[in-house]
């Protein structure tokens, strides 16, 4: 939950479907945190989330104004 006056507001990702579960019995993935992640450092922190999150880079997810 990302919360303030400069977040895009609503909901991303898709609805989790409860009789569409994973191997575990857990809900499947619809948002990587990491793009939650990438937004907040690049768009908020004015960081390059590269630097910081192994694995990228990753697209942003469009939560900042």
């Amino acid at each position: 939950m990302v919360l303030g006056d400069g977040v895009v507001g609503g909901l991303y990702g898709s609805v989790p479907a409860l009789d569409d579960l994973d191997d575990h019995g857990n809900l499947k993935i619809s948002t990587d945190f990491r793009r939650v992640y990438a937004a907040i450092i690049d768009d908020w922190l004015g960081a390059d989330h590269s630097a910081v999150l192994p694995g990228g880079p990753y697209v942003p997810a469009p939560i900042i104004a």
